[in-house]
C-alpha cells in the first residue's frame, strides 16, 4: 500500500529568489540534486557576447509586463541556454507566488519568437519559468527564477540547466509542442501569441478569474481557477474495496465493511457512504482489507488500527481476532511511518524497523523463522542491513526499506522480480540490494514495485503483463511498469517522459502505477478493465496516460482509484462495486463504474 503516507512532508521544489542576497536551497534529502537551476541576479551581458546568432541561447524573449501602474512595466524575460545542446522551442510559465505556485500564463514559442504577456499580474511574488524542448520535443532542460514585483531590475536571467520533463502532450511541429486542446482562444500556443487567452491554462492550473470547473457543492468556493471545497481532504489511501481520507484532523471512510474496513461493520451487499470517524486524526495507512490511523488524544498520539485481523496484520496482540473495529495498538510506538501489506505490517520510528504479523514469505525479516507470526509490534534486523532507515513500503508479500543515505533493499517474494533485486523465482532468505544509492521514494504494488531517485527519475519492475493466477488479485497487469514491455527484474532506465522529484508522496500502485509529476500532472499506465487509469476507457496503457487536472494526491486500488486536485477537491475513479467511490452502487440508484474522476464531497 501507499509508502509514505502516513508522515508526509510536502517540501516545495528548491527555487531562490533574486531579491534575495542570501540564496539558500532545500534538499529532499541528503543525497538529493538541485530541482531548480541557479538564478543570476543580473544580466552577465559581458560574458554571454560569445554566442552566436545560429543558435540563441541566451537573448531576450522581449516580453514586456503589462500590469496596471507603471512600475511594473518594461521588464525584459532572458534566458540563458549554454548548457543545452541546440533548443529548438520554449515553454514559459508564470507561477503566482512563487516556482511553486499555481501557473497564471502559460506559452509556447519557437526559439527567436517573441510575444508580450497578459495584463494578469499585479503586485506579488512570481515564478519565471521555462521549458526546453529538442527537435523532437523532448524536455532537456528547464530553470525558473522568483521575482517580487514592482522591481527596478531592468531584466531577469533564468538559466537553463539539463533536465527532463513531461512528453510533448499535444502535437510536435518542428520541435514545438502544440497543445491538442487548448483553452478555447483563437491565438492559443502560437509562435507569437500575444491574444486575449494566452497560454492554453487549463481552469484547474489555476489562473487568474478563470471560472471553476466542478465547483457547486455546498461551501465550495472558487479562488483563481481552483476549487477550495467547504472539507478540503488532504490525504486519501485505497486499499482492495474501501477508501479513507484525511480532511485536517477529520478522518472519512467508505466503501466495503464486511470486515470492519470502514471502522464499523455492515453487510458486504450493504453500501457505506463516507462517514466520518470519530476522534482526531493526523496520519493514515491502508492495507488490502485493512487501516491503521494516528489518533490525537490528550496524552499524545496512538496508533489505532481496525479491519482484517487474520494474520495479526494489525499488530493489536494475541487477543484482538480475526476482523475488529478501532482497536489501540498495545505497543506505546507513535511511529514515524507505517506500511502494511496484505497480511504484515512495517513500521519506523527514529530510524529503527518494526514489524508485525505473518513471515510466511520472510517480509519481516529473513533473521525470523519462516511463516512466523507476530501479534505485536517488534523490531526487526535484517541480515547485514543497518539503519537509520527513512521509509518502508509492504504489499502482498513482499517488502521494501529506504535508508536515510539512499540506498535500498527488497525482501520477500520475488516470483517476477517485484523485489528489484534482479531475482526471481520466489522468497529469498537475503534482501536484495536494489541498484544504486539516489532512491527518495518506493512503492510497493501487488505483483510490481516502483521508485524515484533524486533527479525525478522513476522506475518500475516485476510484474508487467496478463498472466492468470490463483494467487494474486491482478491477472492482467499489462504496461503496468510503464515502458512498454513485459516482465522484467530491473529496469535499465527510466520511464518516459515523467520527473518526479518533489518530496512527498507522488507514487502509488497495485494492479498498475499512478505518478504525479513536478507539475502536478498525473500518470497512469497499466491494466484499465474497470477505468481505475481515469483516461475515459478501458484499455490498458502501456506507457504513461495523463489524467486531465492538476493533481497532488494519488492512491491506486485493486480497481479504483482516488486523487486530491489543488485546492482539496477529492475524485475517484474506477469500479463502484460496494460504493468505494464514495457514490451509492446501480442497486441503490447510484452507478456502478466511472471511467473519468468523479467529484467526492466529503460531509460535514
Amino acid at each position: 500500500m501507499s509508502a509514505n503516507h502516513t508522515m508526509r512532508s510536502s517540501e516545495p521544489r528548491s527555487s531562490e529568489r533574486v531579491t534575495t542576497p542570501s540564496r539558500s536551497a532545500r534538499s529532499l534529502t541528503s543525497r538529493s540534486r538541485r530541482t531548480t537551476p541557479r538564478v543570476e541576479a543580473s544580466s552577465p551581458r559581458s560574458r554571454l557576447a560569445h554566442v552566436t546568432r545560429r543558435v540563441p541561447r541566451v537573448t531576450s524573449l522581449l516580453w514586456l509586463l503589462a500590469a496596471c501602474e507603471p512600475s511594473l512595466r518594461d521588464l525584459t524575460w532572458r534566458y540563458d541556454a549554454r548548457a543545452l545542446d541546440e533548443p529548438t522551442s520554449l515553454e514559459a510559465r508564470i507561477r503566482e507566488g512563487g516556482c511553486d505556485g499555481a501557473v497564471v500564463f502559460e506559452d509556447r514559442f519557437a526559439i527567436g519568437a517573441t510575444g508580450a504577456l497578459p495584463d494578469r499580474l499585479r503586485k506579488g511574488t512570481y515564478g519565471f519559468e521555462l521549458l526546453a524542448r529538442d527537435a523532437d520535443c523532448a524536455v532537456i532542460g528547464r530553470g525558473c527564477v522568483e521575482l517580487a514585483l514592482p522591481t527596478d531590475d531592468p531584466e531577469l536571467v533564468v538559466v537553463l540547466s539539463p533536465s527532463t520533463g513531461p512528453a510533448c502532450d499535444g502535437v510536435c511541429t518542428d520541435g514545438l509542442c502544440v497543445p491538442s486542446a487548448p483553452d478555447g482562444g483563437p491565438n492559443d500556443a502560437g509562435p507569437n501569441d500575444a491574444g486575449p487567452n494566452d497560454g492554453g491554462v487549463s481552469d484547474d492550473a489555476g489562473c487568474t478569474g478563470c471560472p471553476c470547473d466542478d465547483c457547486d457543492a455546498p461551501g465550495d468556493r472558487c479562488e483563481s481557477g481552483i476549487c477550495i471545497p467547504a472539507i478540503p481532504a488532504t490525504d486519501v489511501e485505497v486499499g482492495a474495496r474501501h477508501t479513507c481520507a484525511l480532511a485536517g484532523e477529520r478522518l472519512y471512510c467508505w466503501g466495503q465493511s464486511g470486515l470492519f474496513e470502514t471502522g464499523r461493520y455492515l453487510d458486504p451487499a450493504t453500501y457505506a457512504a463516507p462517514s466520518a470517524i470519530s476522534g482526531r486524526w493526523s496520519a493514515l495507512e491502508i492495507g488490502s482489507r485493512s487501516v491503521c490511523a494516528k489518533r490525537v488524544g490528550v496524552g499524545g498520539e496512538e496508533i489505532v488500527c481496525w479491519g482484517s485481523n487474520n494474520r495479526d496484520q494489525l499488530g493489536l496482540g494475541d487477543e484482538a481476532g480475526e476482523n475488529v473495529g478501532t482497536t489501540v495498538q498495545p505497543a506505546d510506538l507513535a511511529f514515524d511511518q507505517i506500511t502494511l501489506g496484505l497480511e504484515h505490517g512495517l513500521a519506523i520510528l527514529d530510524g529503527a524497523l518494526y514489524g508485525w504479523g505473518t513471515n510466511s514469505h520472510f517480509q519481516l525479516s529473513n533473521l525470523i523463522v519462516r511463516s512466523t507470526t507476530i501479534s505485536d509490534p517488534t523490531a526487526m534486523t535484517l541480515d547485514g542491513i543497518t539503519g537509520p532507515f527513512a521509509q518502508v513500503s509492504a504489499m502482498q508479500w513482499s517488502s521494501f526499506v529506504r535508508h536515510e543515505d539512499g540506498r535500498a533493499w527488497g525482501f520477500g517474494w520475488s516470483a517476477e522480480g517485484e523485489n528489484g533485486s534482479g531475482r526471481s523465482s520466489g522468497s529469498f532468505e537475503t534482501p536484495g540490494a536494489l541498484p544504486g544509492d539516489d532512491w527518495i521514494e518506493l512503492q510497493a504494488g501487488m505483483r510490481h514495485a516502483c521508485g524515484r531517485t533524486g533527479d525525478g527519475s522513476v522506475f518500475c519492475w516485476g510484474h508487467g503483463e496478463m498472466t492468470a493466477s490463483a494467487n494474486h488479485d491482478c491477472d492482467d497487469m499489462r504496461g503496468a511498469l510503464g515502458d512498454g514491455t513485459g516482465s522484467s527484474t530491473m529496469p535499465s532506465s527510466p520511464i518516459a517522459g515523467v520527473t518526479a522529484s518533489r518530496e512527498g508522496f507522488r507514487l502509488s500502485a497495485w494492479c498498475g502505477s499512478c505518478v504525479i509529476d513536478d507539475d502536478d500532472a498525473l500518470h497512469c499506465f497499466g491494466a484499465n478493465t474497470y477505468g481505475e487509469l481515469g483516461v475515459g476507457d478501458r484499455e490498458p496503457r502501456l506507457r504513461p496516460a495523463r489524467v486531465e487536472g492538476a493533481w497532488t494526491d494519488i492512491a491506486l486500488g485493486e480497481r479504483h482509484a482516488c486523487a486530491i486536485r489543488r485546492g482539496g477537491a477529492l475524485y475517484c475513479w474506477g469500479s463502484n462495486a460496494d460504493g468505494r467511490l464514495g457514490h451509492p452502487t446501480a442497486a441503490d440508484a447510484g452507478f456502478d463504474e466511472s471511467l473519468v474522476p468523479r467529484r467526492v464531497v466529503l460531509p460535514e
